[in-house]
Parts: C-alpha cells; structure tokens; sequence
C-alpha cells in the first residue's frame, strides 16, 4: 500500500510489486528448482534496464544474501544494514564485510511477498545441495 504526503507525493521508501517483474522473478525461481541454471535461465530474460540478465545477478552470493535467489524481499522480509561499506586504509579499496547479525534490521512486510514458501524452500534445498556437491568436486 503506498502512502502519500500532503502535496499527492508518494512517501518515500514505499514499494509496490511490479507485476510483469514479479512475474520474471517467479519464473527464475520456478525454473532454478527445477534444476536449471542461472545461465541457461538468464539467457532471453530482459533486466530492468533492458539489457540481458547475467547467472550470477541470478544466484549471487548465498552468505552475503546478494543475488535474485537470496533476496528475501521476494518473500516479504525486509533486511538493511547487512554490509558495512568502507575503504580500507591500507589499500584504499573499497570493502563491504559482513555485519553481526545482531546489526541488521529486519522488517516483515507481507504484502511484497511475491515468492511462496515452499518455491523459496525449494530453492535453498537445491542451492544446498549445490553448495555440497562443490565442496566434495575433486579439483
């Protein structure tokens, strides 16, 4: 539900679900559990910007909750402060570590769920098994 101010502005930080993206979102998740590839499901696939989608803007990284699969917006959890971005001192690069669990913000907003639970569970069975299957592949 999006909320306006007193001018007809509406207030920022308020989302609404583009359905034709959550279509394409489903549609990733969908084809993920059954056993496809993030490259073989970015192929075709048009982004927000209309360039073509890559694999790993698909699967992203599991531990850092970056990727099209591990955002839990897509089942109605809000979550800021994960990363702290700095430069490092020594190198001047920028670093984006982890930050304690106990620092994140989370916020449950059901009405943005677009992915049920059991097509979310799916996807973390499978991308589990992944995860074991690469540890035990011989290199």
């Amino acid at each position: 539900m999006v909320h306006y101010d007193t001018t007809g502005k509406p207030h920022p930080g308020d989302r609404t679900i583009n359905l034709t993206e959550a279509h394409i979102v489903e549609r990733i998740f969908k084809d993920y559990a059954e056993g496809l590839s993030p490259k073989n499901i970015a192929e075709g696939i048009a982004g927000p910007t209309g360039r073509n989608w890559c694999a790993s803007t698909i699967h992203g990284n599991r531990e850092r909750g970056t990727g099209t699969l591990t955002n839990e917006l897509y089942i109605g959890r809000q979550i800021w402060n994960r990363l702290n971005y700095a430069k490092a001192p020594d190198k001047g690069k920028r670093v984006s570590p982890l930050n304690p669990e106990e620092d994140l913000v989370i916020t449950d907003i059901p009405d943005l769920r677009i992915i049920d639970q059991d097509l979310w569970e799916a996807v973390r069975t499978r991308q589990g098994m992944m995860k074991v299957k690469n540890i035990n592949t011989p290199s």
